[in-house]
């Protein structure tokens, strides 16, 4: 069945106000799917926090589904939150005649930007969006941003804030994830920078698979103070067992006139329990030099 796509932004300087809508819209079913947003001229203030732009979402015969992200359901929904690019939008979502499988299958929608009223947003800038998506997906996202200047909607602002959060109820499993990539300076990291993920899934048919990360062997918290110090650690809980892992390093590299002082140490430790075949095992390693 033939369907219509399409989308349109609209700003105005002067006025200060800017907005968009896109669309997907299938006539011979009926179906649709409409996500639009607007970036106020004068935030609303609430508190010691504004709301400086608004979105809505509303589809009917059009549901989220990983497959719509071009995943399949073995992927978490914390992939269809980063897979192809982070965020919900009308791309994530599958029309008939494959949302014809659910009964009633509707969509509905909101997201806001909040920021600090007294510096326009610079100090804190939060973006959320809460999604119901029938019956496959409740779903909740936040990013944040911190001394780094205002966040806009996501479709007419795609930075990626360094701290981010989402909880995904779908698929009869909770899955929650949260992170950060913070710099300072932004760009650079030459004072600091933290990289962290933590992920969780817990599935009710199936409770066996169920799972806490926090960091994990392939993709561990990071941070690193300076060029002197660096440090990497994971935790990983399941039903199949607890691994973890840890390591600091310590690095100085100086050149004093004709004289260069290079100064280097490490220690990793690391240790794993099997609940699947009773079993634990460990390892502590360190070194350095001059």
């Amino acid at each position: 069945s033939q369907e219509f796509k399409g989308q349109v932004s609209l700003k105005l300087p002067k006025a200060k106000i800017s907005g968009g809508v896109a669309m997907r819209f299938m006539p011979k079913y009926p179906a649709f799917l409409v996500d639009a947003y607007i970036e106020l001229p004068t935030p609303i203030p609430l508190g010691f926090l504004a709301i400086s732009a608004f979105r809505g979402l509303l589809g009917y015969r059009y549901v989220a589904t990983k497959e719509a992200a071009g995943l399949n359901k073995d992927n978490s929904w914390y992939e269809f939150y980063k897979h192809p690019k982070p965020g919900i939008n009308i791309n994530k979502f599958s029309g008939p005649p494959d949302s014809m499988q659910y009964k009633s299958p509707f969509s509905i929608g909101a997201g806001a930007t909040f920021g600090t009223i007294a510096d326009g947003g610079h100090v804190l800038s939060l973006r959320a969006m809460l999604l119901l998506s029938l019956p496959t997906l409740f779903y909740i996202e936040a990013g944040l941003n911190v001394i780094a200047g205002r966040l806009g909607l996501i479709e007419d602002d795609p930075s990626n804030p360094p701290f981010f959060a989402m909880v995904a109820f779908g698929d009869d499993s909770l899955e929650l994830a949260a992170g950060a990539d913070f710099s300072i300076p932004k760009d650079s990291g030459e004072i600091f920078k933290l990289h962290a993920l933590l992920e969780a899934g817990f599935f009710f048919k199936n409770q066996k698979p169920w799972y806490v990360n926090i960091g994990s062997r392939k993709d561990p918290i990071m941070a690193r103070i300076l060029t002197l110090f660096s440090a990497k650690a994971f935790i990983m809980l399941s039903a199949q067992g607890i691994e973890a892992g840890a390591r600091l390093d310590f690095k100085l590299q100086k050149s004093f006139g004709p004289a260069k002082v290079k100064l280097w140490a490490y220690l990793e430790l690391g240790g794993k329990i099997s609940f699947k075949r009773p079993q634990m095992g460990g390892y502590i390693t360190a070194g350095g030099g001059i």
